[in-house]
């Protein structure tokens, strides 16, 4: 692993000083020492811990879930769009199809379905297993689809998800009865 930069590439502060004034660890890439405060990129604390467990990797590192190339080892002249929720990454023209314009904001296939949600369906990656990034960051969504991230259905639930409507919450022995 190449030596850490102490500063972060998005707002130049230090471990000693991040954005809000407050000492922030930087996490660094595995592959080039760039580092980052997770504040700077608004990482959740579940991808954090998995960055601390298994390394981060900057998004001229990062290679895409398709053709497994880094934007640094691919001849394709464009950045990878980085999944909101997990940190993947994916060049806009290794989708089939690929969409009329690049998205603001980007969610991968696997969060998407492990979270509830339909699936974009133009995503064709190279290893098709679900990522324990996608595992760890989805579960704490209160509409995190629990049987693609390993849940029985039966798995308590805890906390609740809030209401949809102006309606009573269910209490828990309420909640056992209808089991």
């Amino acid at each position: 692993k190449p030596q850490a930069v102490p500063i972060c590439c998005e707002c130049l502060g230090t471990a000693e000083s991040n954005p809000q004034q407050e000492c922030e660890a930087l996490v660094s890439c595995w592959g080039c020492g760039r580092s980052v405060h997770p504040s700077c990129r608004v990482y959740s604390p579940e991808l954090i811990r998995h960055f601390e467990e298994n390394g981060w990797t900057c998004d001229d590192c990062k290679s895409c879930i398709v053709c497994e190339l880094s934007p640094t080892e691919s001849e394709k002249s464009e950045h990878l769009m980085i999944c909101e929720y997990c940190d993947q990454g994916v060049h806009l023209s290794c989708l089939n199809p690929v969409p009329e314009k690049r998205p603001k904001v980007w969610n991968c296939d696997d969060c998407r379905i492990a979270r509830g949600m339909q699936p974009n369906g133009n995503i064709r990656k190279a290893k098709q297993e679900l990522p324990e990034v996608v595992k760890k960051t989805a579960s704490k969504s209160f509409f995190a689809n629990r049987s693609v991230l390993g849940y029985d259905e039966d798995d308590s639930c805890d906390p609740l998800p809030p209401p949809l409507s102006p309606q009573q919450p269910l209490h828990t022995h309420e909640r056992e009865k209808k089991r």
